[in-house]
């Protein structure tokens, strides 16, 4: 497995990529190694796709690979994940209301409105630890396709460019030896040719466990 390979690294299995650079940079690696791994992959087909590149939001929600091949009208986003990364997106995404705002929101949309008291109070970080552990150990590995739209530059276009359906790859792992196998999978489905959204959203539905 390509998890092997990178064992013996320092922070393995970079489960701290929200927080370091050098294993947010470690878990792209592996990533793309995973990536060059499955059969159908041609490199050459594809290119990163062009967008305001944050290290720190991506560093945030773990992603690595976004990558776009418009001979294939195919796109794929890859996002490494880990307990202590979903809690801490949990955590900051779950924060209380402040008095002073939960006021302003009542100023604008009406006196009866109301928050909740887990609204109120947020969640805490133990509570969202324990929500990131429990989803992961029954669902480490999260991937489906979706219809998109890609805004392809044509300088002789009439508009600057013209727009190119695609179908995106969306897939959240953490790395573990069952993540690879599933992620392997996940990708080689979508790689096949033709459409790929039947084909992978039968066996990874977002509604159910894998």
């Amino acid at each position: 497995m390509i998890l092997d390979e990178f064992r013996s690294e320092s922070g393995f299995p970079f489960d701290r990529y929200f927080e370091f650079p050098t294993q947010y940079a470690a878990a792209t690696q592996y990533w793309l190694r995973v990536l060059r791994s499955v059969p159908g992959f041609a490199e050459e087909a594809w290119k990163p796709r062009e967008r305001p590149v944050e290290i720190k939001e991506d560093m945030y929600l773990g992603k690595v690979v976004d990558i776009l091949s418009i001979g294939l009208r195919k796109e794929i986003n890859l996002q490494t994940s880990s307990i202590l990364g979903d809690a801490n997106v949990l955590f900051n995404e779950n924060q209380g209301c402040s008095e002073a705002e939960y006021q302003r929101q009542k100023d604008l949309l009406g006196q009866d409105f109301e928050l909740d008291e887990g609204a109120l109070q947020g969640m805490s970080y133990q509570d969202a630890l324990q929500e990131a552990e429990y989803e992961l150990r029954h669902n480490p590995v999260k991937a489906w396709v979706e219809d998109a739209v890609h805004w392809q530059p044509g300088p002789s276009a009439a508009e600057g460019g013209f727009e190119v359906g695609i179908e995106r790859l969306v897939l959240t792992s953490v790395i573990s030896e069952q993540a690879e196998a599933k992620a392997v999978r996940a990708l080689g489905l979508f790689l096949q040719e033709g459409p790929a959204l039947e084909r992978v959203n039968s066996v990874f539905s977002p509604d159910e466990e894998q």
